[in-house]
């Protein structure tokens, strides 16, 4: 009967424990039969495991799936006032981004052909040949349609914050501008839960919002004050970061196949 037991690794109880045990003991009949019968004693008292609440599907409670709203994206025209025309004019609603000092600059007298000279200006008269091939390629609503096409959102994102930064450049070394403050678009680092057409949405105000920024920053530079007074307050290197930014408009154009590459013999 040990020999048995310990083969079949089986617990023999020669006395039933009067302390409750989890686990009920096993029985072993012995007889002169060389096979052994095992049985536990408290199979008929076993209990079966009841289904609670936890384990009741009726029961479950998870939220729903949270979707964006049409609503959660204001319309280009509220958000963006300043961009909307070629003279930058004062938002009606919440703080200005432009003062009045900005609709008096139509006053200075406007170049078309503009000349730059010295280191700093050379990098200017780069910078812009490159911003002019970007304003050219733009000009047409049906181009710009086709880049936000053929772009992602990451990518109009990032043209838009460099169009702005360029901005920023022009603004901050022109005395009497006031900085026009960055734009917020929720959602765009996520747009994994937005439909078809909020993705459009998004991709078509990133770009209005660039696009303006490339305006403003070709308007500026025509006034004979703000050109000067940028190629005055900039250094060679600060021009030369604003000329690889253009540069890199000019390349996320190239890339949309708005603008054809240009190839270096």
């Amino acid at each position: 009967m040990y020999y048995l037991a310990q083969e079949y690794k089986y617990l023999v109880v020669e006395k039933v424990p009067t302390i409750q045990h989890n686990n009920a003991p096993i029985y072993i009949e012995d007889s002169d039969s060389n096979v052994e019968v095992v049985h536990n004693s408290d199979s008929a008292n076993t209990c079966k495991r009841r289904n609670t609440s936890i384990f009741s599907p009726c029961c479950l409670d998870f939220p729903k799936r949270s979707r964006h709203e049409q609503s959660q994206y204001p319309n280009f025209a509220t958000a963006h006032p300043a961009f909307l025309t070629e003279s930058p004019q004062t938002s009606a609603m919440g703080p200005s981004n432009l003062s009045m000092v900005d609709t008096q600059v139509v006053d200075h007298p406007l170049s078309d052909k503009r000349q730059y000279t010295g280191t700093v200006g050379k990098e200017l008269a780069s910078g812009m040949f490159s911003l002019q091939r970007a304003l050219e390629a733009l000009k047409k609503l049906k181009d710009r349609k086709k880049m936000a096409k053929m772009s992602s959102s990451a990518t109009m994102n990032r043209f838009q914050e460099v169009c702005h930064t360029l901005l920023r450049m022009v603004e901050e070394r022109s005395p009497g501008l006031s900085q026009t403050l960055p734009s917020t678009f929720p959602g765009v680092d996520d747009t994994s839960r937005m439909s078809r057409s909020q993705l459009g949405v998004l991709i078509n105000e990133l770009q209005a919002v660039g696009w303006g920024a490339l305006k403003r920053i070709d308007w500026l530079l025509k006034a004979d004050k703000h050109s000067k007074a940028f190629v005055a307050n900039s250094t060679e290197l600060t021009m030369g970061f604003f000329k690889e930014r253009c540069y890199e408009v000019v390349g996320m154009l190239e890339e949309a196949a708005i603008l054809a590459a240009r190839v270096q013999l």
